[in-house]
């Protein structure tokens, strides 16, 4: 069985814009990836795997 927990934080000023500064960055990379998976889909039929994906991910660095 698994279990979780849930924590509540109170970030400053700073933190805040830190985090959406780093969540914004994971969103970018997200869906650059999905739009590279579905482009290589569409055109060659070729179904990207998570290692494929993360090759690629040192490209867009």
């Amino acid at each position: 069985m698994l279990r979780g927990n849930r924590y509540r934080i109170y970030p400053n000023k700073e933190q805040k814009a830190h985090m959406e500064k780093h969540f914004g960055s994971c969103r970018f990379v997200y869906n650059k990836l999905l739009e590279i998976k579905s482009l290589m889909y569409k055109k060659f039929r070729i179904s990207l795997s998570e290692f494929d994906l993360n090759n690629y991910l040192l490209v867009l660095k």
